[in-house]
């Protein structure tokens, strides 16, 4: 579990922000959720089951499900259920910065989380929109 994270202001305010303050408060708090959960890490691709974000959350599961879906439609995130993984889109972005040098400290332990995903259906697109900058 990671010991500290990055929550930008635009989180608020930013055109993603606008969009899930528009979905309403459940999925501006499901967002928040996901950036700041014990599951989450630097590069926003994880396992997060749902009974713990239910949990955590205090949501039903159509409430979870529809709050998901809202997520998703603003852009911010999306998950499967199946494998039971979320990709915040961003968050490695803003977690890591736009790029980091080969050497990089960080470098190591973002391949090691990348791996531990298993069966994500996202590593795919996650691989093509970091492999270069990370």
């Amino acid at each position: 579990m990671r010991s500290f994270g990055t929550v930008k202001p635009s989180f608020w305010t930013g055109l993603t922000g606008r969009a899930l303050r528009k979905a309403g408060s459940d999925a501006q708090l499901l967002a928040l959720y996901l950036m700041t959960n014990p599951m989450a890490n630097m590069i926003g691709l994880y396992y997060l089951p749902l009974v713990m974000l239910r949990k955590e959350l205090a949501l039903s599961m159509p409430e979870a499900m529809k709050a998901l879906k809202k997520v998703e439609d603003a852009g911010f995130a999306v998950y499967d259920s199946e494998s039971e993984t979320i990709w915040v889109y961003e968050m490695a972005r803003y977690q890591l910065g736009d790029e980091l040098s080969p050497h990089d400290k960080k470098v190591k332990p973002i391949a090691r989380l990348y791996a531990d995903i298993h069966d994500s259906p996202f590593l795919g697109q996650f691989h093509d929109k970091y492999a270069e900058a990370l």
